[in-house]
């Protein structure tokens, strides 16, 4: 018997505008088990840690009675700890090729999908169809939820918890009240979903109550004006299919009952409806019919803009050349530039890559004032070689507590620093010209630390070489330069590959977008025509992703248009890399890079545009375009006051999109030694070399042709995966 596609439907999901609801009964098509079946492993657990026969047995009858709840509750109650556990062995999925009903439903057009399911079959389908994991949230991710439908990216929302964070895990009455019940984020969310989008429920039981009443109260309201909401479900008579209609608005689609390979001829239907040729294709066939097409326009010169005058002549780009990457009257103080070449003309070198210059012996910790114990010794020397460290830094009562941990979570050192106001380097941050000072700035951020867990990291990263350092910062401390902190005599950024996680919000809320080959780059150049500089580096940047096979889209001058730049970076093609160099500052409300004809493209412009294809790397190669310091106060068209917190540029709203990589200044580069540092991280990259690293090794390059009169490559900051590269 075929199972009917309601037209409806396919018109809802050729839209975009529906959304997968999946229960246990899809991930029933892997073998995983039932929700009985759960329960009766927790039963037997608990009969096997229980010496209360008695109380074990009572606990059998109300399983056998089918009172689930109940037993649930019971279960999490007797075996603690132990219950996450129990899920965590039963849900496990090997890495092979997932179901096939879970392979459409990812090649399926849906804005999201939304599982109570635990297991991470729905994520790995993600993966093995449209490539990274996509934005993957529980409720505790509460606080990513306001532009989660705004910016219409897909995503996974698990409504009762994800396996891997075993506090997220609702299996109980009492876990509905006390986490779903009572965290308006969520049911705002949920119920927004719910207002806005069609709905397919697959392979779930319509009889949860919890779920039931919250539809319920819907229709209680609005009536039957609720979008469609429909149900593959087996072996539901006239009656039943009545009363869902009536009662819940949700229109059945039935299949005999135990013929549940029906599902997947329903599924393989309805991708046959919905997406004749391009849309049903996994995510990365669509970009190779992009890229043929892109073949084609080149043939006709189509593919690289380029209309903008070329290049002005020897004599008037050396004038140009001293212009900041800034646009405002009075731009603020920068790093002393190096001379123009020889012969004035304002050319950038593409410059080799070079082994990293020798590590500076260790020098005595910055002098701090001992608070909390600090674990040494034994635990330091176990961890002496982890390639991975993680520095977490929180502030608290005027001192920040330092957290050391080694690559798999075991935490080496901790300590809480000495008081202090941060005043000294208010002023050096605000003034760096020259070495001195930032020295200077790398030994006030160590001051802020514990001495011995200054120590301990000193002894660390030089057992380790350059290892991978992922700082790990709370809000009041994001805006300082902590990749200058000196660590034996050097700065740390160009001691390891360093990386900042977001603030406040997980990698599964963020997903993690992976490269694919040929890598597609999207390169902004000089769109305010008059960085001579920025226009060399975007085709110093194409010529390199050329040489790599792949010819990138190139945007230069008045090319660069608002509606040319929105529309690429939210069209079919997904980029792996997107780079901007120009202009770029800040108002009193926004950050914004500035394009053709002056307009402004901000930050919440931005967001929406790369949200739904993030990329794997962003880089944009201007001023402040990663955070203003704290205490720097920077003059524009309108003044922005010094203050001891700083002010966060495009790092937020990278990471928030989904952005694999972000790189960003915090400070205000040269031309040159900007257009140094970003050729030799696109050169790394290319190579495939981890992105924290690719960064690390950009620094070492680009300053060895201006020695100490260019500090551009201290600059830097990286958010996001550092590890992220081309494989």
């Amino acid at each position: 018997m075929a199972v009917k596609v309601p037209a409806s439907l396919v018109r809802h999901l050729r839209g975009g505008r529906c959304v997968l609801f999946a229960g246990a009964g899809l991930s029933a098509q892997a073998k995983l088990p039932s929700w009985g079946k759960l329960l009766g492993d927790m039963v037997q657990a608990v009969g096997a840690e229980d010496p209360d026969e008695e109380g074990s047995a009572e606990l059998k009858k109300l399983f056998d009675a089918g009172r689930y709840l109940d037993v649930a509750d019971e279960c999490k109650e007797r075996l603690g700890a132990g219950y996450a556990e129990i899920l965590s062995r039963t849900l496990q999925v090997g890495a092979g090729p997932v179901p096939e009903a879970h392979r459409l439903v990812m090649e399926l057009p849906f804005a999201a999908w939304i599982t109570t399911n635990y297991d991470k079959l729905l994520e790995q389908a993600h993966f093995q169809v449209r490539g990274g994991v996509p934005k993957t949230l529980t409720h505790l991710d509460a606080d990513t939820f306001g532009t989660l439908l705004f910016d219409g990216a897909p995503f996974i929302l698990k409504a009762h918890g994800d396996v891997d964070k075993p506090e997220s895990l609702i299996f109980t009455t009492r876990d509905y009240r006390e986490i779903i019940h009572a965290n308006p984020a969520f049911n705002a969310v949920f119920s927004a979903i719910l207002l806005t989008r069609a709905v397919l429920f697959v392979g779930y039981s319509l009889n949860d109550p919890d779920f039931r009443l919250l539809l319920d109260r819907q229709l209680t309201t609005f009536k039957k004006f609720v979008p469609e909401r429909y149900a593959v479900m087996a072996g539901v008579g006239e009656v039943e299919r009545e009363v869902l209609r009536r009662t819940a608005q949700i229109k059945v689609i039935p299949y005999p009952a135990g013929q549940h390979h029906e599902l997947v001829t329903f599924l393989r239907e309805l991708q046959a409806q919905v997406a004749p040729p391009r849309a049903a294709a996994p995510m990365d066939l669509l970009d190779d019919e992009a890229v043929e097409i892109q073949k084609e326009e080149r043939s006709k010169g189509a593919d690289v803009l380029m209309s903008s005058p070329p290049p002005p002549p020897a004599e008037k780009a050396t004038s140009d050349r001293k212009r900041s990457r800034s646009d405002l009257p009075s731009p603020p103080p920068r790093p002393a530039q190096a001379p123009a070449p020889v012969g004035g003309a304002a050319r950038v070198s593409a410059v080799p890559l070079s082994s990293p210059a020798p590590v500076a012996g260790p020098a005595p910790g910055a002098a701090s004032t001992p608070s909390t114990p600090v674990r040494t010794g034994e635990t330091a020397a176990a961890a002496g070689t982890s390639s991975h460290l993680v520095l977490g830094l929180t502030a608290r009562g005027g001192r920040t507590v330092a957290v050391l941990k080694d690559g798999s979570g075991e935490m080496v050192a901790t300590g809480m620093g000495p008081l202090s106001t941060g005043s000294s380097l208010v002023r050096l941050v605000a003034h760096a010209k020259n070495a001195d000072d930032y020295r200077g700035v790398g030994t006030i951020l160590a001051d802020h630390l514990h001495k011995g867990l200054m120590q301990t990291l000193e002894t660390l990263i030089g057992a380790a070489g350059s290892p991978a350092v992922t700082l790990e910062l709370d809000a009041e401390l994001e805006s300082k330069p902590w990749e200058l902190l000196e660590v034996g005599g050097e700065h740390l950024a160009l001691r390891a590959a360093v990386s900042r996680a977001p603030v406040g919000m997980s990698a599964a809320a963020r997903g993690r977008p992976t490269f694919r080959r040929p890598v597609r780059a999207l390169l902004i150049g000089d769109p305010a025509v008059d960085l001579p500089g920025a226009r060399m580096e975007v085709e110093l940047l194409a010529q390199i992703y050329e040489d790599a096979g792949t010819r990138p889209t190139v945007l230069l001058g008045g090319d660069a248009t608002l509606d040319e730049v929105i529309k690429l970076l939210s069209g079919a093609t997904a980029f792996d890399v997107v780079h901007f160099a120009g202009h770029a500052w800040y108002d009193a409300q926004d950050v914004y890079l500035t394009l053709a004809g002056g307009v402004h493209l901000t930050d919440d412009a931005i967001r929406p545009a790369i949200s739904h294809r993030p990329p794997c790397v962003m880089m944009l190669n201007s001023h402040y375009t990663a955070f203003i310091p704290a205490g720097v106060s920077a003059q524009g068209p309108e003044t922005l006051k010094a203050t001891t917190a700083g002010r966060i540029g495009f790092i937020d709203v990278a990471m928030r999109a989904g952005v694999g990589a972000f790189v960003g200044c915090f400070g205000s580069p040269s031309d040159e030694g900007a257009a140094n540092v970003a050729v030799a991280f696109h050169q790394n990259l290319m190579k495939g070399l981890p992105a924290g690293e690719a960064l690390r090794r950009s620094r070492e390059a680009s300053r060895a042709p201006f020695g100490k009169q260019d500090w551009t490559h201290l600059l830097y900051a990286l958010s996001g995966y550092g590890d992220l590269k081309l494989e």
